[in-house]
């Protein structure tokens, strides 16, 4: 795939017309910026719903799917999968659902972004040259949250629920929580803990491998469970700089700088 095309895919910003058929419906959504941690609040949840599916990726793409004309036919038609959905849109006027959103930090989820569509996929390029492209892109960190800080909040009210990727990564059972009273999925304090183990790098790597029949290294795992504020060691501070100037709005309306 050439890379420009990464930032062409579809699933990256909108499917207008599935959100326009499952907006008005009871439905819950899971929606976060590419690389925020959707995949691993989505494993824990299943892991709750579905107890046995030890976050099988395959179960999960299924109990919550990311939105489409098939996935929301299958999910209104199953009596066993809760409507419940994920997407990578931004938001959608007139999306009238129970979303819980994950953010987090656009510089560490902008460099989760620039290894999964460059290192993972065994493409050497340097990040200026990547992030040249990504400023290009039709959907950018900060244009996302934006709409979903603003107008979507605005609309959503009591039914947006804003989850940190990083308040998940310092209290994952309380954040959890959280998520399932939310989105009224019922748990115990120890279903919680065992999805929470169920959901770990380790055990969603061995998924991979034995799903794609191969031994993947790190760098080239979908799963790496990055820690919070990476982007402080790992940017220099000219691409530090040309971050801010280019999100500086949406960083402030989500609290990452002030």
């Amino acid at each position: 795939m050439n890379i420009e095309d990464i930032f062409r895919r579809r699933s990256w910003y909108t499917y207008p017309l599935a959100m326009l058929l499952v907006s008005p419906l009871p439905a819950g959504l899971i929606a976060a910026y590419p690389r925020s941690g959707s995949t691993w609040l989505r494993t824990m949840l299943v892991n709750v719903i579905y107890p046995e599916s030890n976050s099988n990726p395959q179960v999960f793409n299924r109990v919550i799917p990311g939105i489409s004309i098939t996935h929301f036919l299958h999910a209104y038609t199953s009596k066993n999968t809760p409507p419940i959905f994920s997407s990578h849109s931004r938001y959608f006027r007139g999306l009238r659902r129970r979303t819980v959103y994950v953010l987090r930090d656009g510089r560490d989820s902008v460099l989760s972004l620039f290894r999964y569509s460059t290192t993972r996929k065994g493409i050497e390029m340097a990040f200026d040259d990547w992030f040249d492209q990504y400023t290009r892109g039709h959907v950018r960190w900060d244009e996302h949250v934006k709409s979903w800080l603003t107008v979507g909040k605005s609309a959503l009210k009591d039914d947006m629920l804003i989850v940190r990727y990083e308040d998940m990564r310092k209290d994952t059972l309380t954040e959890l929580k959280k998520v399932c009273e939310f989105l009224n999925i019922a748990y115990s304090e120890d279903l919680l803990n065992n999805s929470i183990n169920s959901a770990s790098v380790a055990n969603m790597k061995k998924w991979e491998s034995e799903i794609l029949g191969k031994v993947l290294s790190g760098n080239s795992s979908f799963y790496r469970g990055g820690e919070a504020n990476e982007w402080d060691n790992l940017l220099t501070e000219k691409q530090k700089a040309r971050f801010i100037t280019l999100h500086q709005d949406s960083l402030l309306l989500a609290g990452y700088i002030s």
